[in-house]
């Protein structure tokens, strides 16, 4: 009998450890919280090392300072960076906030948005979208 009452009540604990957690992953600053993790940290773990950290640091300054102004195109040519390598680093900006959004396994409706937001900005195209979310 003990044994039952016991079972029972380590379940009921595992539910209601399961159920919190999964109420605090989705929580509704966690976006807020991923935006600023990628936009405010200077070392970014999962970035390639041998893209021109300088130029990535500029580039996640300019969009966060005038994303509603920021032409990609226009921001290359001012940097004087290769296009190639300007376009790879787009991609790992892209790819640092994808992963960072899907740390909890679900990419919420605002992250969803500014996933596109960022994709637009970088003039990321679709297929290389969908392969960078698909690396995970």
């Amino acid at each position: 009998m003990i044994e039952s009452v016991l079972a029972v009540a380590l379940v009921a604990v595992a539910i209601i450890v399961g159920i919190a957690l999964f109420l605090w992953l989705r929580q509704p600053d966690t976006a807020a919280k991923v935006e600023h993790r990628l936009f405010e940290s200077n070392s970014h773990s999962d970035c390639d090392d041998s893209l021109d950290p300088e130029f990535r640091q500029r580039l996640v300054q300019a969009i966060k300072t005038s994303p509603d102004g920021f032409d990609f195109h226009l921001f290359v040519s001012q940097t004087g960076v290769d296009l190639g390598i300007a376009n790879q680093v787009a991609e790992e900006v892209y790819r640092s906030y994808f992963y960072l959004s899907n740390a909890d396994g679900i990419i919420n409706k605002k992250e969803r948005c500014t996933l596109d937001a960022l994709a637009r900005l970088l003039l990321i195209p679709d297929e290389r979208l969908q392969l960078i979310e698909k690396e995970q």
